[in-house]
């Protein structure tokens, strides 16, 4: 009783201080939180119907539970880009009957659980709450200092990297063109409709109910999308967060991990930038995680089968890139002998493929050629070419030698594990916050294109993983072991694939590569030397704050419509940081108590 109220007393403290930080904060981080607070639960409501509804039928895996609710999430906005496609009218009805029907299944399935039903459910509440404290840092971080309410898309094509292109807008402007039923090809440059998936567009088209207009203003309307663009890409925390839970690892070391992925500048740049790359990693994330624990009869479960393919295709439906990934899967699958029934196997591709056929044929029919980025990448086809995808790989690889393409595979692994030779000297200088803008500008670029830069003071961990068996057999151990192999199988297949000569990139590929390396590297080197890896993410911190924290030139310049001074702005994110804290303290502190007692 005296624990419940002092976790009562708790929140009201923390809600209380928030709220008065908040309404002295400037207008710009108010209409930030009050948008945040309607895009979360708006996109919160179909993941948390489905969950309840699968605990009171008796689901009591985490994994199984997030893959549900993230396929009824994604269903949800991939049908309201269909139905908005076809039957406006029809699609408002339709947005509207969900979320009744989500709250209403929500409600009768949570009265209805028990008490150990509802301590799973909990075990959500803390890594989807991460996601949205963690978004709302990036956004008051990334917008609020230069006030600019009215262009936030084109601050954050420049706030955490080099001036980047403009991918991010390309989703919101498929959007407002289903909504005015207008299909100009191209729609952007040369950029057609079909090049990229469209299930980011659905999801906006979900939250804000299929409306040209919320309450906020047309001005505001570019905020709104970037706010719960931002919320999709952080939920790649909440994702690897359930997974790294399932391996059976330390709290500690969970927490570590997850925080090395959130302290870095690569999830700075592509939660702020949102081209819907990082999305996809919460699909990718929890099926490694039913991957990596899976046994025989999970493996013959029809219904998990199509869950899985449906949760494989969500994550095509975000990014094209996750093909990488999902090859990868299959091969670790194939390689640990955790194959699947033949039902299984049926459920999950049948599935699949009817998840992707409707936008296979929108591609080909509606705005071809539809393949245009698989001849770019696969077959160095830039420009829009009316040849079939196998036609253009057999014309580029007919005319290209042995020598050629070992030449070309090298570039590649140098692309993407290559460091220059000012990198070490770089990061003393970003440790000792004495950074100059050149050299900000030269480290972010690293860290932004080379999978080596972006570990970091971590980049010498793939050693331990060579010769880590000698040094621990602990769980920590097994799991980044489980987690390098298949970074390694997804970089292969990846290497093997790409055409152009450097064209290894990290963000070419699948960004679910870059936070399994990074959580691997985190337990590689707890599982040897727990200090180690604390200092070594102590450093990785000291360089994210002096490389990312300091505004670019053309942000400096706080706008005329900011209400309040910016030390306001500072305090309020300062106790969204802290709230999170004090919650995985006490969740990793309760975690060893358990572990005491079990020892006992």
């Amino acid at each position: 009783m005296l624990r419940a109220r002092a976790s009562v007393v708790g929140w009201a403290t923390f809600v209380l201080l928030g709220g008065t930080l908040l309404v002295s904060s400037s207008a710009v981080t108010q209409t930030i939180v009050v948008m945040l607070v309607w895009h979360g639960v708006i996109l919160a409501l179909p993941f948390i119907a489905a969950v309840l509804d699968a605990l009171h039928r008796g689901i009591d895996d985490p994994i199984l539970l997030a893959l549900w609710g993230g396929t009824v999430s994604g269903v949800c906005a991939y049908l309201s880009f269909w139905c908005l496609f076809f039957d406006p009218v029809f699609a408002h009805v339709l947005l509207l009957s969900a979320l009744i029907a989500a709250l209403a299944v929500g409600w009768r399935s949570a009265r209805r659980l028990t008490f150990s039903q509802r301590q799973i459910c909990k075990r959500f509440l803390l890594p989807f709450g991460l996601c949205l404290v963690y978004a709302a840092v990036l956004l008051i971080a990334a917008i609020s200092p230069s006030g600019a309410i009215d262009q936030p898309l084109e601050i954050a094509r420049s706030r955490f990297s080099h001036a980047l292109p403009f991918d991010n807008e390309l989703p919101f402007l498929f959007a407002k063109n289903v909504l005015a039923n207008n299909y100009q090809s191209p729609m952007f440059g040369d950029w057609l409709g079909s090049d990229r998936p469209p299930l980011q567009s659905g999801y906006f088209l979900f939250s804000t109910l299929g409306l040209s207009q919320l309450p906020w203003s047309w001005v505001q309307e570019e905020l709104s999308y970037q706010i719960q663009s931002t919320i999709l890409q952080a939920f790649w925390l909440a994702g690897l967060w359930i997974l790294l839970n399932s391996m059976k690892i330390r709290r500690s070391a969970v927490i570590g991990a997850v925080a090395l992925c959130a302290i870095s500048g690569f999830a700075f740049v592509h939660g702020i930038f949102v081209w819907p790359k990082l999305l996809p990693v919460f699909h990718l994330a929890l099926i490694a995680g039913f991957v990596f624990k899976s046994d025989r009869m999970q493996l013959s479960n029809v219904r998990i089968g199509a869950l899985l393919g449906c949760n494989a295709a969500l994550a095509i439906l975000c990014h094209g890139g996750s093909f990488f990934a999902l090859a990868g899967l299959g091969l670790y699958a194939l390689i640990t002998w955790k194959i699947p029934s033949i039902k299984f196997l049926i459920a999950a591709i049948l599935v699949g493929l009817a998840m992707l056929l409707p936008w296979s044929l929108y591609q080909h029919y509606f705005d071809p050629p539809g393949d245009r980025l698989l001849k770019w990448h696969l077959a160095g086809v830039i420009d829009i070419d009316a040849r079939s995808l196998s036609i253009a790989l057999e014309d580029a690889y007919r005319t290209m030698t042995l020598k050629e393409f070992f030449s070309t595979k090298l570039s590649q692994i140098s692309a993407m594990a290559g460091l220059s030779w000012q990198w070490p000297l770089l990061q003393v200088k970003a440790l000792s916050l004495q950074l100059s803008s050149s050299d900000a500008v030269q480290l972010r670029g690293g860290q932004f294109y080379s999978l080596a830069a972006v570990l970091g003071f971590f980049a010498w961990a793939p050693l331990l993983f060579a010769f880590g068996q000698r040094f621990s057999s602990s769980d920590e151990m097994t799991a980044a072991k489980k987690l390098f192999s298949l970074s390694v199988l997804i970089v292969t297949i990846w290497t093997c694939a790409m055409y152009e000569r450097g064209a290894t990139t990290i963000h070419q590929g699948s960004l679910a590569v870059v936070m399994f390396a990074l959580a691997g590297s985190f337990l590689l080197c707890f599982a040897w030397k727990p200090l180690v890896a604390w200092v070594l993410f102590s450093c990785q911190l000291l360089v994210s704050i002096s490389l990312y924290i300091p505004l670019n030139e053309q942000q400096e310049l706080s706008s005329s419509n900011s209400l309040s001074p910016p030390i306001a702005d500072s305090v309020f994110v300062g106790l969204l940081v802290l709230i999170p804290v004090f919650f995985v303290i006490r969740h990793a502190v309760n975690g060893f108590g358990g572990a005491a007692r079990n020892r006992s």
